[in-house]
């Protein structure tokens, strides 16, 4: 990919990778879908009303439901695909919504249109990945926030329901901080979810 692509590349991955809270897209932070309360500070929870946020309903009760095992209910990558199939993602999108697949080589496949994941479906997958958490605290830990865009790439490790933020080219170096933020999505969702669901 030669540079100008690249950029071009990174943009169009900026512009679309956070969920839009607005029908006409563009930005970052997913909308709730059948919204319930959810509150955060930092990645310390203050109060999680998780019921009611489409994808994030096994984060209602910390015994998981009878269909669910307590090793599923610990696996940060069974929260990732059960969210993204909650939030209605296809089948095929559905199978990338784990740690390991969900990477910068699939988000450049996903913008050229060279995946059976559509592009468009990129901020529920996000927002999934993220478990609708503000991880911004471990992102900065990580330095996510050194880049040249500095602390606007932060909006892509907050993705508490409802939050709008307009991107442009602006973000595109933040691409470039994407393991980091993926990193603190699954450490701090592995570590939440050992600590909230409890035996039958």
């Amino acid at each position: 990919m030669n540079r100008s692509l690249l950029l071009i590349a990174l943009v169009g991955v900026a512009a679309v990778f956070g969920c839009s809270s607005k029908p006409s897209g563009g930005g970052c932070g997913c909308k709730a879908k059948a919204r319930g309360v959810l509150k955060l500070d930092g990645d310390n929870p203050v109060t999680e009303d998780f019921g009611y946020v489409e994808g994030l309903s096994l984060w209602g009760n910390p015994k998981p439901p009878a269909n669910v095992s307590l090793e599923q209910a610990h696996d940060p990558n069974f929260h990732f695909k059960s969210c993204c199939a909650g939030r209605g993602l296809s089948a095929a999108c559905a199978a990338r919504c784990n740690y390991e697949n969900y990477n910068q080589a699939l988000l450049q496949k996903m913008l050229i249109g060279a995946d059976e994941c559509p592009l468009d479906s990129l901020p529920e997958m996000h927002f999934c990945a993220a478990q609708g958490r503000d991880h911004s605290t471990c992102c900065r830990t990580k330095g996510v926030d050194a880049t040249v865009a500095g602390d606007k790439c932060l909006v892509f490790c907050d993705q508490v329901p409802d939050k709008f933020t307009p991107i442009d080219y602006t973000y595109a170096a933040c691409f470039g901080k994407f393991d980091e933020m993926k990193q603190c999505f699954h450490g701090t969702i592995n570590a939440k979810a050992k600590a909230f669901f409890r035996h039958h």
